[in-house]
């Protein structure tokens, strides 16, 4: 929105994570952010069709997440953060294919 400064695009993530341990781990579709440009802010999530909750011992799940970002034009890429960990793992560019 010109007016108010919102972003409007979305951009739709499908993410598939395999809990390759021995024990169930928590998982939520909020430790996803889309990172706009290199050096710019964070975009917490939208919209995602999982919950947070514990993942089983060896399972694999696919979230879809979505995210309000900027008009086409911006890099953006994905990153993901443990609340047990020091540091944020990026997780690589995302293509420029927007819906919601």
């Amino acid at each position: 929105s010109a007016v108010h400064g919102a972003w409007t695009d979305a951009v739709l993530v499908d993410v598939e994570v395999h809990n390759g341990t021995r024990n169930p781990m928590e998982l939520s579709p909020g430790q996803f952010r889309v990172r706009v440009d290199d050096d710019g802010p964070t975009v917490s999530l939208y919209r995602a069709d999982r919950v947070p909750g514990a993942m089983a011992a060896g399972t694999t799940a696919t979230l879809r997440i979505s995210y309000l970002v900027p008009p086409k034009g911006r890099a953006l890429s994905l990153e993901f953060a443990d609340a047990g960990a020091i540091t944020t793992l990026g997780l690589g560019r995302l293509d420029d294919e927007r819906s919601l």
